[in-house]
């Protein structure tokens, strides 16, 4: 990484407390290059250079700290991950698979909304349903 001095400051007075997030790197001759040689398990390596470069940059302008931006950062990647995993609209799946997304989903009552927050079930009554069919009057 080819960072800006105030980046080049940022990961040197915070050295610490970025290898205690996971990030192992040195520095190039003159400091003018970093070399990152280990990231966060949880982080996939095309995403690591520019959390690595925004983490130092909050750190060298004092705008952040990088247990804030590395959580910040695991936040963006999880509701990424499961949007990508998620149960498409039109597209037919196993009957097996839907009944395993079930039973998962309602193992934690306490998850209602995706991560963009719409609701991952309603609750239609029994009484809903009949008028939906004319059945009550």
């Amino acid at each position: 990484i080819k960072p800006s001095q105030s980046e080049i400051e940022g990961a040197i007075n915070y050295e610490a407390e970025i290898r205690s997030t996971g990030f192992s790197y040195y520095f190039a001759e003159n400091n003018t290059a970093i070399f990152v040689t280990e990231i966060p398990d949880s982080i996939e390596t095309a995403a690591a250079e520019d959390i690595f470069t925004t983490l130092i940059s909050r750190l060298g302008s004092g705008t952040g700290s990088a247990i804030q931006t590395r959580e910040e950062y695991y936040e963006a990647a999880l509701y990424r991950a499961s949007c990508k995993a998620a149960v498409k609209g039109g597209k037919i799946y196993d009957k097996d698979y839907i009944k395993w997304i079930c039973d998962r989903l309602m193992s934690f009552p306490d998850i209602k909304y995706c991560p963009h927050g719409r609701p991952v079930a309603i609750e239609i009554s029994k009484n809903s349903l009949d008028r939906q069919f004319g059945r009550i009057t």
